[in-house]
């Protein structure tokens, strides 16, 4: 029991590392840095617009969307440590001023790169997952579905601070 808390432990600090160096790379705005934390091959289902697969289209995204900052809402994060993910809620600054809060899930590989993240816009001010399909799971839907699909086919210009752990 105590070798699994400590793994459990492990995972979910290294997690925590993984989603603030992801948050730091978009404060900071540099686009390369934020790209390199994704898989070659990663999935991006953004807050808005369609799936974005590999570094080209993730790094397109990302410099259209603009983003002059990201705040992460640490006290809504969760770590499943069996499935390597993080989700929670964060919210963008543009660099027009707009605010886009949003619910997000970042799945990690065994190396701790990106290789799924996913994103959705706030409906209402509190988000609960007693309330609204985790996107958790619409994060694992849209990976069986893709995996199904390729089968069948186949056979503020800020540097924001990112709390220590």
């Amino acid at each position: 029991m105590q070798s699994q808390v400590r793994q459990w432990v492990q995972v979910s600090t290294q997690l925590r590392k993984n989603l603030q160096n992801w948050a730091l790379a978009v404060n900071n705005q540099n686009v390369p840095e934020v790209v390199a934390l994704y898989h070659p091959k990663a999935r991006l289902f953004p807050t808005f617009g369609a799936l974005k697969v590999g570094h080209k289209e993730i790094e397109n995204y990302i410099t259209k969307a603009d983003a002059k900052s990201v705040t992460i809402n640490y006290r809504s994060v969760s770590y499943n440590t069996e499935e390597n993910l993080v989700e929670g809620e964060y919210t963008f600054e543009l660099a027009d001023g707009k605010i886009i809060p949003a619910n997000f899930a970042l799945k990690f590989d065994s190396k701790n790169v990106i290789v799924e993240h996913a994103s959705a816009p706030v409906k209402t001010s509190t988000w609960t997952l007693k309330n609204e399909v985790s996107i958790c799971t619409l994060l694992t839907s849209a990976t069986v579905k893709s995996i199904l699909k390729e089968t069948t086919i186949h056979t503020t210009i800020s540097k924001k601070e990112v709390p220590e752990l």
